[in-house]
């Protein structure tokens, strides 16, 4: 009787400490869940998190400590009771019954409060992990992004700022520097592409993770979205000023010499087509290099696209004014040809990048 008197009165001791534990616990916890959200607060509770978790398992001791004790207790009751059960029976008195003792009911409570504990400690660890590669991802992302804007808008509006030479040397140098500014333009769209699906995939994990504020959502959704702006403002100025130069590279030329520039450029573009008709790749890097290797095809033919019209107009003026007719009608043919080239070539390029946007 003795022994578990004594035994009760440390299981109560410890019992009472576990339950004082368990509440504080579970109010770190429900702490610590609602902080999840906070991105700037993502970096500076990752160790305490990580803390909170290594105390609740450790914690595991105790309540197996606990099972012990109490068990120790139930099993020297039952023997208590035996034993007076034996004496009854000499007194001839009628057994006593065993009930449900209370101890277990308060062990088992105990349990079931620290395993809810332990699952949510670790759900809230596992939504961490995975809300920090997230926030971590769109972090880099955006920077790259930014880090690229920042190098390539001052030379956008140096190309776009530099006077239009008069000899068709010139042009063409002013041109070839602009389309290799845009050509690099299209082929880094992924880089705001890759920014906006960051931030995507961080909102998710967000939401998944308790819920944010709309404050916090604008804070997040803002960021790609101006860089899209940007992105968009430079590819703009690029394929515009590429037109503009091929205007008035068309028009220095004359319309023979603007015919034979635009045909052979037609036959090189009709090779990068040749390329982009190969299957659309299942391995993501491939299939990312044909989208850019498109993309690239459909920026020069949208920036070709004004000379193509101002070659037609000053071919027709040509004709009209021409003598010999024989030659003007010659030029008209040719005209005709290279505009049914140049439209097939537009519409072609279109379908295919249709077609891998869909596989994409």
């Amino acid at each position: 009787m003795l022994s578990a008197l004594d035994e009760l009165a440390k299981f109560r001791g410890e019992m009472s400490g576990f339950r004082t534990w368990l509440e504080k616990a579970f109010r770190v916890l429900e702490e610590k869940e609602r902080q999840l959200a906070n991105l700037n607060k993502l970096s500076g509770n990752a160790d305490d998190i990580k803390s909170f978790v290594a105390d609740v398992m450790t914690h595991g001791a105790d309540l197996k400590f606990l099972t012990i004790s109490g068990q120790k207790f139930v099993d020297l009751s039952k023997e208590y009771v035996a034993a007076l059960n034996d004496y009854r029976v000499k007194l001839r008195a009628s057994h006593l019954k065993p009930t449900e003792s209370q101890v277990s009911e308060e062990v088992t409570a105990a349990s079931s409060a620290y395993h809810e504990l332990l699952a949510r400690a670790t759900r809230l660890s596992d939504r961490f992990s995975r809300v920090g590669e997230r926030s971590k991802d769109y972090g880099d992302a955006v920077e790259r992004a930014r880090r690229w804007l920042k190098d390539v808008e001052p030379r956008v509006s140096k190309a776009c700022a530099e006077p239009i030479g008069a000899e068709p040397r010139v042009v063409e140098d002013q041109l070839n520097r602009a389309k290799a500014i845009h050509n690099e333009i299209i082929a880094n769209r992924k880089l705001v592409e890759d920014a906006r699906a960051a931030a995507a995939a961080l909102l998710a994990s967000l939401e998944d993770a308790g819920g944010l504020s709309p404050q916090e959502r604008r804070a997040v959704e803002q960021t790609p979205t101006e860089l899209q702006q940007r992105y968009d403002a430079v590819a703009d100025a690029m394929a515009a000023r590429c037109a503009e130069l091929d205007g008035a590279l068309a028009q220095s030329q004359g319309v023979q010499d603007a015919l034979a520039n635009l045909a052979s450029w037609l036959d090189l573009a009709d090779g990068g087509l040749r390329v982009a008709m190969k299957p659309a790749s299942l391995i993501r890097e491939r299939l990312d290099e044909q989208i850019r290797q498109v993309r690239v095809l459909q920026a020069d033919i949208d920036s070709h696209e004004a000379s193509i019209r101002k070659m037609a107009q000053a071919a027709q003026e040509f004709v009209h004014s021409a003598k010999n007719v024989r030659e003007s009608k010659k030029i008209e043919t040719k005209v005709k040809e290279v505009q049914k080239k140049f439209e097939t070539l537009a519409r072609t390029t279109q379908q295919r990048a249709t077609l891998f946007d869909e596989v994409n």
